[in-house]
């Protein structure tokens, strides 16, 4: 006997088979992780002891040019980074920014160009010790110019309207003032790039180069006092970021407070 051949369940298995039930799992795509170095690895890198590196080598490594970018690197005007720059490894394939109070805005279209066109995991604002630009908002230094003055102006402008309204001539307000300017430009660059920190693309991490030993960790010594606005230490030691970093890093380099 022929099994009878039945057109109404032959047309129900073709329209189960070109569209399925919402019983079955929606099939969504994963986020890409982006090639390259993990930023845990760029960032112990660049928080380990200084006897520890080996210099770039001379040139550039052609074999390793690339479009992507492991780092932006915003870090106030200061002769002494160059040196820095060599000796403690920021990546070669980094987007190496400087102006007067490592400016957010003043700096936007070289950070979206990081960001948005080369994707670059790690924007990293970078104070100094010592500060030239803020050395000049304070009144300790006093030869300006007026493209200076208007660089200067705009710090001005951004720290009355964080609520320091006098200049600091203490140690530690000194201090204080590098930390205030770090922890803003985060705060703007946060909120400038809010939807690559949502979906875990990008890293905003505010650090201070202490040059003249002000906290008290060494002298030439990189804190990391900011990440994505938190600023607590403890918070900041227990980051998934700063997992691989060795404890002793940590204490060194993690936070604002003096030992």
């Amino acid at each position: 006997m022929k099994p009878s051949f039945h057109p109404f369940r032959a047309l129900l298995l073709c329209l189960f088979i070109l569209f399925p039930t919402g019983t079955q799992g929606e099939m969504t795509p994963f986020l890409k992780i982006k090639p390259g170095t993990p930023p845990y690895d760029i960032i112990r890198d660049l928080l380990a002891p200084r006897d520890t590196l080996k210099p770039h080598p001379k040139g550039i490594d052609k074999d390793h040019l690339s479009t992507a970018i492991d780092l932006i690197w915003l870090a106030d005007t200061d002769s002494r980074n160059f040196t820095w720059n060599m000796t403690k490894m920021v990546p070669q394939n980094a987007l190496v920014i400087n102006n007067f109070g490592n400016q957010v805005s003043k700096a936007a279209a070289q950070i979206d160009y990081g960001v948005r066109i080369l994707h670059s995991p790690i924007l990293f604002i970078c104070g100094v010790t010592d500060s030239p630009a803020l050395q000049m908002l304070t009144g300790i230094f006093h030869q300006r110019t007026e493209s200076i003055d208007d660089e200067i102006r705009n710090l001005e402008a951004m720290m009355k309207g964080i609520g320091m309204a006098e200049r600091p001539t203490t140690m530690d307000g000194q201090r204080e003032i590098i930390e205030l300017n770090v922890d803003e430009q985060v705060a703007l660059a946060v909120r400038r790039y809010r939807d690559r920190i949502d979906i875990g693309r990008l890293i905003v991490i505010g650090g201070v180069l202490d040059y003249s030993g002000l906290y008290g960790r060494g002298n030439e010594n990189l804190l990391i006092i900011n990440i994505n606005g938190e600023t607590d230490s403890i918070a900041l030691r227990n980051h998934p970021v700063l997992r691989k970093i060795p404890l002793s890093i940590l204490t060194r380099s993690i936070g604002k407070e003096k030992p």
